[in-house]
């Protein structure tokens, strides 16, 4: 399955079905794959030293019992330890942070620009790309209701 957004003036594939394959490091539910076909998905793709992302998930935070529904996951490709020590900030189990040792979720994404938000629906369908810092009611707007 090819999905394809818009990016720096041409479109990018995005192969959904290799994505949901990548095996990940998830701080919440260890080695896994990426995506489960149970909930939508929000992937934020984020960088630590990115005051944008970090505005952001601050902001998913603040704002996590309006994404009932979805498997919010926060992804990066720092290091595992930055990692840890950023999401003990965070007192929240419905945030996932996800360490991208491999790099693979970030260039089957083709992340260019951080944060990169990425809405797919329950089967596995790209809703939405958001580059950059972006309201949460924007976010939300574009979330399917399944």
């Amino acid at each position: 399955m090819l999905f394809y957004i818009w990016k720096n003036e041409k479109y990018k594939n995005i192969n959904v079905d290799e994505l949901s394959q990548i095996k990940i490091i998830s701080l919440k539910n260890g080695n896994s794959n990426l995506m489960s076909l149970k909930k939508s998905s929000l992937i934020i793709y984020f960088s630590l030293n990115c005051e944008y992302c970090i505005n952001e998930i601050n902001s998913i935070s603040l704002n996590v019992k309006n994404f009932n529904n979805v498997d919010i996951l926060l992804v990066s490709s720092d290091s595992y330890e930055n990692i840890v020590n950023f999401s003990t900030k965070f007192n929240n189990r419905k945030l996932n942070f996800i360490y991208d040792y491999s790099g693979e979720v970030k260039n089957i994404l083709g992340v260019k620009n951080y944060p990169s938000i990425y809405i797919f629906s329950r089967n596995m369908k790209l809703v939405k790309f958001f580059k950059g810092e972006t309201p949460i009611n924007k976010i939300l707007s574009e979330i399917p209701n399944e």
